[in-house]
């Protein structure tokens, strides 16, 4: 059985208890003695009037721990008997606010700055918590590095840049994040260079609109490169880049809810939800993915599918009121390769298409299969639009009308046959 390790605010004790504390000043020193299956718990009085603030970097974490002995650090408050309640934005709010040069706001986010707290070469750790105020586009964890077998939960910010960022070159495999919330968004909630077997789940993310304008793209959750990814539970709200959209060289209207890049494959997303995006709800460049219980609503793009994998299967999603932004075209799906659509429900108003066929990757054939379901473009959208491609429908409902058969699409004009 390992040690608990016990950190507060009001600390100037060893750390064998609450009334024993260590300062806050003293996380570094702990995590650097802190071993497998220790626990180092961080606490914060119920009854503080104003979160802690930090401006530099508090500790770096270059510790391991074991598989059957994993190291835990937890933030939440202090209560009774010596527990640590934990925190979350219901039950009080902010334990720790990001000293910076001004209070945030949706135009003007404070992005610049280090992180909280950096992980680097880090294995087989628990992290919870904490509920936080602030954190620059570099996150409030940074983490670096080859890292193994990590879970991050509970994490619960307002006003920040990001809340984790991974620095090129850093590969994670086997992470599990879960339950955590954010509000206002500059950057997105998280970024990773290299990410496999990891699971994301319970998130509710909204970027309410924060902009950070010219080239500070807002993508609430990018992976550049990896292998099996599942998504579930994933709430993605309100991302637009507008401001200062020249400075990208066009007047492109960016923010995106997934964003998964060319090298990575083999993903999963289940009960995840998309509203107000700018660009896409999830734009996803991944070779080989699977959608069910999914929706879509207000973005410009529902999901773009962009490779020539004929396994792409999208369950039960719902895509409506896609919305054009400024001269850009809107669709609820945008394919650049082929995809299977089985019970989904596109709904096409005016300004946009059910879908848009368009160049990938590796394109060499657009088509869409379409099994059950319905299109309805009756508000004035239209069922295909861009580049040359087919659609092949089984007992779908286009506009009210049960089809079975081949649309071809010639860039300009439909034929069914």
């Amino acid at each position: 059985m390992g040690r608990e390790i016990h950190i507060s605010g009001a600390g100037r004790g060893a750390g064998h208890s609450w009334q024993d504390a260590m300062p806050l000043s003293a996380l570094e020193a702990a995590l650097a003695a802190i071993e497998p299956d220790d626990e180092l718990l961080i606490g914060f009085p119920r009854d503080r009037e104003t979160p802690l603030f930090w401006r530099e970097t508090e500790a770096v974490l270059r510790r391991s721990g074991l598989a059957s002995r994993p190291i835990a650090i937890s933030f939440g408050f202090i209560g009774g008997e010596g527990t640590l309640v934990p925190a979350n934005p219901a039950n009080g709010w902010a334990q720790l606010r990001r000293g910076g040069s001004g209070w945030p706001s949706r135009t003007n986010p404070d992005l610049e700055g280090p992180p909280f707290l950096r992980l680097v070469d880090a294995s087989y750790l628990t992290l919870s918590g904490p509920v936080a105020e602030g954190a620059p586009q570099n996150g409030l964890l940074l983490l670096e590095g080859a890292l193994d077998s990590l879970t991050l939960r509970d994490l619960h910010l307002r006003h920040a840049g990001r809340v984790i960022e991974t620095t090129r070159g850093t590969n994670l495999t086997r992470l599990c994040i879960e339950n955590c919330s954010a509000l206002g968004l500059g950057r997105g909630f998280a970024r990773f260079h290299s990410l496999s077997n990891a699971v994301l789940r319970d998130l509710w993310l909204d970027a309410g609109f924060t902009d950070g304008g010219g080239t500070r793209v807002l993508q609430l959750i990018s992976v550049v490169a990896g292998e099996n990814l599942r998504f579930e539970n994933v709430t993605l709200r309100n991302a637009v880049s507008a401001i200062d959209a020249e400075a990208r060289g066009s007047s492109y209207v960016q923010g995106d809810g997934i964003v998964l890049e060319e090298e990575t494959r083999a993903a999963r997303f289940f009960n995840c939800h998309a509203v107000n995006m700018g660009d896409a709800g999830f734009d996803l460049k991944c070779d080989g993915i699977e959608m069910t219980d999914c929706s879509m609503h207000g973005c410009k793009y529902g999901v773009r599918i962009w490779r020539n994998n004929p396994n792409n299967k999208l369950t039960r999603v719902t895509m409506t009121a896609m919305r054009p932004r400024a001269r850009n075209a809107a669709a609820c799906m945008w394919l650049g390769g082929q995809a299977t659509l089985t019970d989904c429900h596109l709904i096409a108003g005016a300004g946009s298409a059910a879908i848009r066929l368009g160049k990938g990757p590796d394109t060499t054939e657009r088509r869409a299969t379409l099994i059950g379901g319905e299109i309805d473009t009756a508000g004035g959208g239209s069922f295909l639009a861009g580049e040359p491609g087919e659609v092949v429908l089984r007992d779908v409902l286009l506009d009210g009308r049960a089809i079975t058969g081949l649309a071809s699409w010639d860039g300009q004009t439909v034929r069914f046959s």
